[in-house]
């Protein structure tokens, strides 16, 4: 009758967004348009999804099995059922404030308004590979009420990611219950959005107390013209320390004094993070709610142009790289001016104090950011993933603070990685720097060797757990293979290739003390018009090689053959810091002059100093920008590219403000 087809009609719409992904009765997958998608809803709306409350309404606990839904759940949907015009009020909400598309959130505000309803999240979470859904449920019914569920979806949706991704997953997707989750979106959120949370109030207080001693330092010393020289108390040089007026005059307006050709490395540092945000950003928008994820992974798997995005990971070596240079220069030098192993040791051992005290405080602020601050920032359908970085903190955070969270821990903000592995490598350098001023042959032995162990060990890694190039690569990229310093050892050792090619020549000394006289040959050759010219050709030529052939493995990566996939991880980030390495090298020696007065402008000058900072905040930023909106974001590259310039700002603006703490 009439109230039949209607009930079935309402509870339907009701459910998570199934409809839109192409269900046929039977399973099988059908074209992803507007006519069959809306053919396959009506289909659903009897079938399909009324089945899920069919079977929480059919529940019969045996045994005391406690696994199932709770029997007020059960009786809820039974009464729902049964007595249609009495539930009205429940099931109308639930037509309205539901998710009813690809990835639909739904009114996240609207159904917790509702005394009837509670707002219930449906996650699909594969290796970063996220899709969500909103149902806005009776109240009676938690989300753990939905979790016997969870094995009976894996299957159908084991066939949805496999339509929607398609090849541009290694090794394809096989969906477990493990991959799935039912959240109640207003019980997570209690403990965070609780200004009774004591880290909450911590961190506040902390960030208060830093903004008040600016405020106060600032006054004292701009407003009443006041300096601070070696004879002042150390409460006022400790006071001074926090003087906005100055602080911005340092990271703004000071140069380098020692060396201006070294300002070429500005403006790769400052365009290397942007690569790093609008990749982050890529990569983020896949595990935030998007309503057209097949139309993604289509220009994933047809796009060219995408590898501008996917080979983004370059741009970190291209940080390691640069470490390696200034690192192991100041290492050389300082070493060499000292005879005793004795104050080599000290001096090597105060370097590993000022660079830990150096990093810790901006570390400090985005662990507590990310922790405290992000998941209060935002009431909504994608609160929870704002805490996901910072979750892993709350046990693990010691691992990040001795930096061995690339191996250990690895789940506190994740993007962390890099500094740990930049503070390992940090630490072997002045040995290094140690055996090049004994005996030169013997320091490039040594990294030569390092690096051919390096390309050994990434390419056993590769072979054994069968890696592509691919981020989509679900089985062991990051941990395994990309975490690891002993497979990112290889672009910082280029770094100190070429420092101690650009120490050779700029020793002038009658000692001699860093002069190679084969380096300078190989230095010279840039004084030549013709060659410098056709070198930076071929190092063009090897970068724009390196950013577009990962396409292939990135469309499909199963296609390619066992050696080109070693040769490729093992080759593609050395090759592509020596090439960009050739370029600034033109620089240092005084040639490519239009290069050299772009990146070091005054801007990225600035920009530079507080690229640490924008590292390290970016993450929040991005999450922040993505996770806060309201409904499932429409992919486009415009909205990638928008999102990237966005995170860029924000996040250098919000390390400005750390600096001037």
């Amino acid at each position: 009758n009439l109230t039949n087809m209607v009930r079935s009609l309402v509870l339907a719409l009701s459910l998570l967004s199934f409809a839109a992904f192409g269900f046929d009765l039977n399973g099988n997958l059908t074209q992803l348009n507007k006519m069959q998608a809306l053919e396959i809803k009506q289909k659903l709306g009897k079938d399909f999804a009324m089945d899920i409350f069919r079977k929480i309404g059919a529940y019969e606990r045996l045994n005391d099995d406690l696994t199932g839904p709770s029997d007020i759940c059960v009786a809820k949907v039974k009464n729902m059922v049964n007595h249609f015009m009495t539930e009205a009020q429940t099931l109308i909400f639930m037509v309205l404030y539901s998710g009813h598309e690809l990835d639909g959130l739904g009114d996240f505000d609207a159904c917790n308004n509702a005394a009837t309803n509670r707002y219930i999240i449906f996650e699909l979470d594969f290796f970063g590979l996220a899709l969500t859904f909103a149902l806005c449920g009776p109240t009676e019914c938690q989300a753990s009420d939905y979790d016997f569920l969870r094995e009976k979806l894996a299957g159908p949706l084991s066939e949805i990611m496999k339509s929607i991704a398609g090849s541009a997953v290694p090794g394809g997707v096989t969906v477990t219950k493990d991959n799935l989750k039912f959240r109640d979106i207003v019980e997570d959120n209690k403990e965070y959005l609780s200004l009774g949370h004591p880290g909450i109030i911590l961190t506040l207080m902390l960030f208060i107390l830093l903004g008040i001693l600016v405020v106060a330092s600032t006054i004292w010393f701009f407003g009443m013209d006041n300096s601070v020289d070696e004879n002042s108390h150390w409460g006022m040089k400790a006071l001074s320390c926090f003087n906005a007026a100055s602080n911005t005059n340092s990271i703004l307006y000071s140069k380098n004094k020692v060396d201006k050709n070294l300002d070429v490395f500005n403006g790769i540092r400052v365009l290397s993070m942007g690569w790093v945000i609008i990749g982050h950003v890529f990569m983020t928008v896949f595990t935030g709610a998007m309503s057209n994820p097949q139309d993604l992974f289509k220009d994933v798997k047809t796009r060219d142009s995408l590898s501008i995005f996917t080979a983004s990971t370059v741009s970190v070596d291209v940080f390691f790289t640069l470490s390696g240079f200034l690192a192991v220069m100041g290492f050389t030098k300082e070493l060499s001016k000292l005879d005793s192993p004795k104050n080599k040791v000290m001096k090597i051992l105060k370097a590993y104090l000022h660079r830990y005290l150096r990093l810790l405080p901006v570390y400090l602020s985005a662990m507590l950011v990310t922790m405290f601050i992000l998941p209060i920032s935002y009431d909504g359908p994608q609160t929870f993933k704002l805490k996901t970085n910072g979750e892993g903190c709350h046990a693990h955070w010691w691992t990040n603070f001795l930096y061995i969270n690339n191996f250990y821990g690895k789940d506190c903000l994740f993007w962390t990685w890099y500094i740990a592995n930049d503070m390992q490598f940090f630490l072997v350098t002045p040995w290094i720097a140690w055996i090049y001023v004994k005996s030169k042959k013997v320091g490039f032995a040594v990294i030569g060797e390092l690096f051919l162990i390096s390309c050994f060990i990434q390419a056993i890694i590769v072979n054994y757990y069968d890696l592509t190039p691919s981020l989509l690569d679900a089985k062991a990229n990051f941990t395994s293979y990309y975490y690891t310093p002993y497979c990112r050892w290889n672009t910082y050792l280029v770094g100190i290739l070429f420092a101690w090619m650009y120490l050779s020549y700029k020793d002038t000394s009658e000692e001699a003390t860093f002069r190679i006289p084969f380096l300078n040959k190989i230095s010279n050759l840039y004084h030549n018009r013709a060659f410098r010219y056709t070198l930076f050709v071929i190092a063009m030529v090897l970068i724009n090689v390196i950013i577009w052939s990962i396409t292939p493995f990135v469309q499909d990566p199963e296609s390619k053959g066992a050696g080109s996939r070693v040769m490729y991880v093992i080759m593609s980030r050395p090759v592509f810091v020596f090439a960009l390495m050739l370029i600034a090298y033109g620089c240092l020696v005084g040639h490519y002059r239009a290069i050299l007065g772009i990146m070091g402008q005054s801007l990225f000058n600035a920009m530079a100093k507080i690229t640490y900072g924008a590292y390290m905040l970016h993450v929040p930023v991005i999450d922040f920008l993505i996770m806060s909106e309201e409904n499932a974001s429409f992919y486009t590259l415009k909205y990638i590219v928008l999102q990237g310039i966005d995170g860029f700002i924000i996040g250098y603006v919000v390390s400005f403000i750390i600096g001037l703490l």
